[in-house]
């Protein structure tokens, strides 16, 4: 997914990894959060024009491919009240018969190792997602058979600390409630994170491609999922406004007004420039009844945000 792409809820955004050509490669999987949570690439083989929309995605081969995201207390769920895990995801033929798309877990022994496992089960097509207290286990997964292989799902998993539900491409939503659950456990000495693997044994390994990885530290809304969704459909850098965008000035490019992930950077009015040169007016300019005929001329006379009408 391009990093143009906006999110809501970015100030408890820890991880997002969009898995485009501009900073991912086969060797390092680039988090543009701000929290510098980058990937080491084990296998995995970054596909610069995979993805649902083209801009790249990593390939996983199901058999001993996955990304290391360290063993640092950044991913430490139990600190969080609740979470949100976010992906796009397309699987192919079954490997292996559960496969990881996140977790966050110790390498040791028992069911309750796991922390946080998000993953793809192949006996009975379906995304699956499970937390652990250290005892116990809760999960929430789709009925057989709700799952299309060679197919970009966008799936999300959030937990508020007594709900843990699972959505696919929006609109299809389950859910568990456990009021009694506590805190996510997070074994001290034996905890990992990664992508395309699980994390109690190296294995589960995901077959397929995987892109634009996010993890927030806390529970975004039905309204906020719905806004990032939407917010894929918009292409930054396009020459227009769309959904989840301030501005765009047909480039992904930050420090003109208008940024990478096309949000205003300047305060003031926003000033209009025609897409197509008609109805334009370069001497009285500036309103969208009135925009100016370039943007080479909106820029030369205004520092402010500039709108494409």
């Amino acid at each position: 997914i391009p990093d143009c792409v906006s999110s809501p809820g970015e100030d408890s955004l820890i991880l997002h990894l969009p898995f485009d050509s501009d900073g991912s490669n086969d060797t390092y999987a680039n988090d543009i959060s701000g929290d510098e949570n980058d990937g080491a690439v084990v296998g995995a083989v970054h596909n610069s024009i995979g993805g649902p929309y083209g801009s790249g995605a990593y390939e996983f081969n199901g058999n001993s491919d996955y990304i290391d995201l360290g063993s640092g207390d950044e991913f430490n769920f139990s600190k969080f009240d609740g979470f949100t895990i976010s992906a796009w995801v397309n699987s192919k033929d079954v490997v292996q018969s559960q496969q990881t798309i996140f977790a966050r877990g110790g390498i040791h022994t028992g069911s309750s190792s796991t922390a946080v496992d998000f993953r793809y089960s192949t006996t009975a097509p379906r995304p699956i997602i499970k937390i652990s207290n250290g005892t116990v286990n809760i999960q929430a997964s789709f009925g057989s058979n709700q799952w299309s292989t060679n197919e970009w799902h966008f799936i999300v998993a959030r937990w508020d600390g007594t709900n843990l539900s699972l959505c696919m491409n929006v609109t299809n939503c389950v859910s568990i409630s456990d009021s009694g659950f506590g805190k996510i456990h997070d074994a001290p000495t034996t905890r990992y994170t990664s992508i395309g693997a699980g994390t109690r044994v190296l294995g589960k390994y995901f077959n397929g491609s995987i892109d634009d990885v996010r993890v927030y530290a806390q529970v975004l809304s039905d309204e906020e999922v719905s806004e990032l969704y939407d917010s894929y459909l918009s292409e930054c850098g396009n020459s227009v406004v769309e959904t989840g965008e301030q501005c765009d000035d047909g480039n992904t490019i930050s420090g003109d007004d208008c940024s990478s992930s096309c949000m205003n950077e300047a305060g003031g009015n926003t000033y209009y420039v025609s897409k197509d040169d008609l109805n334009c007016d370069n001497n009285n300019p500036g309103t969208s009844q009135q925009p100016w005929c370039s943007i080479t001329r909106a820029r030369a006379n205004y520092n402010d945000p500039i709108k494409v009408e």
